[in-house]
Formats: C-alpha cells, sequence, structure tokens
C-alpha cells in the first residue's frame, strides 16, 4: 500500500546520505579498482560492514523521528524523551536482525552495483534498492 508519508521519510534520507555514498564508492573503487573477484570481495565486505552499521541504524533512528515530529510528539520534553526511549528500544530489539538481514538484500545488490552499473550511475541504482529496504525497515 502507497504510504505518501513513509516515501517522502525514505526518500529525504535517501537524498540525505546519497552524497557520502557517492563518496564513499569513488573510494572503494579508487582502493581496489576494477570488478574482479580479488577487488569486488574487500570492496563488499568493508562497505556491508560500514553500510549495515551505520545507515541502517540511521534510518530507524530518523524514521521514527520524522513519524513523531508529523504526529507532533516532539513538541514537548517529554514526548521527546519517549520517543528517544521507544527508538532505542526498537534498536535494541531489531538491530541485530536488521543487520542479519541486509546481508541478503545488500551484498547481491552491492556486487550488481560495483561489477554492472557506472559508476556516475551507481548512487541511482541503490535508491532503487533503498526505496525496497525501507519498507522492510517501517
Amino acid at each position: 500500500l502507497f504510504d505518501p508519508q513513509r516515501n517522502a521519510t525514505a526518500a529525504v534520507f535517501n537524498g540525505g546520505v546519497s552524497p557520502a555514498l557517492y563518496k564513499w564508492y569513488g573510494l572503494l573503487d579508487r582502493v581496489w579498482p576494477g570488478s574482479a573477484l580479488r577487488q569486488l570481495a574487500p570492496k563488499l565486505l568493508l562497505n556491508q560492514a560500514v553500510s549495515s552499521s551505520l545507515i541502517s541504524p540511521s534510518f530507524l533512528c530518523w524514521s521514527s523521528c520524522v513519524e513523531a515530529a508529523l504526529a507532533g510528539r516532539l513538541s514537548a520534553a517529554s514526548g521527546r524523551a519517549k520517543v528517544a526511549s521507544d527508538t532505542y528500544q526498537r534498536l535494541r530489539a531489531d538491530v541485530r536482525r536488521i543487520v542479519c538481514t541486509s546481508f541478503m538484500l545488500w551484498l547481491p545488490a552491492n556486487a550488481i552495483n560495483f561489477v554492472f552499473v557506472p559508476p556516475h550511475l551507481r548512487i541511482a541504482f541503490m535508491s532503487v534498492v533503498a526505496c525496497g529496504w525501507g519498507g522492510v525497515l517501517s
């Protein structure tokens, strides 16, 4: 079911992290140029370790805060404290599962990205994949 608020939240987050990811992918390509397995494996493993550890938990925090803000739950200190507590509990409960699950999606997606997608289109490709991942996380 299409949810404009959820899609907008994910789009703004993806737009915010895209410049950093563009630089990150460029760094990985400079350190390990090429797409042979010898270059691809370290790119995939390092990218997965960094991305899964940072981006998915950051998205959960972002989406929780945006949802709370749009619902008016951040206007009082008690509301902000409750949102922070709820977000922290959600991260504690879900982050291990999310990071493990992310390997099933992001490793193959990144392999396709590094092998077949030209560098200038990588962010666009990954943004499409991220839309689906955002649905899984939310």
